[in-house]
């Protein structure tokens, strides 16, 4: 999905989780790192993981739905640039700023 959206240049809103954990980020190609850019190991290796708490999905779920809604509207700031990170285990959320990587096989190249 990354690569199509980086060539279609489709903005994707990217939601991942693990058991009470879970990272929410925007794509806009050209304009933020793509998924490679942040996870450059191979991705033939990745395997599914579980558990994934119900609860914790639709958190990410409806999240990930405002993000689509922000950018679809144009309201508010989208996490384009930046990985939101929580843990509602411990109710901790943390925002990292992400960077593109020039090299990158899937956008180097792109704008």
């Amino acid at each position: 999905m990354n690569r199509e959206a980086v060539r279609q240049d489709k903005p994707m809103v990217e939601c991942a989780m693990y058991e009470l954990e879970a990272h929410i980020t925007t794509i806009i190609p050209g304009n933020s790192p793509c998924l490679r850019c942040l996870y450059p190991e191979d991705s033939t290796t990745w395997r599914r993981q579980f558990p994934v708490f119900g609860a914790v999905s639709g958190t990410v779920g409806c999240m990930g739905a405002m993000e689509a809604i922000k950018l679809i509207a144009g309201l508010g700031e989208p996490l384009a640039g930046r990985l939101l990170r929580f843990d509602l285990g411990r109710f901790d959320f943390e925002i990292v700023k992400t960077y593109r990587d020039p090299n990158c096989p899937c956008c180097g190249g792109s704008r």
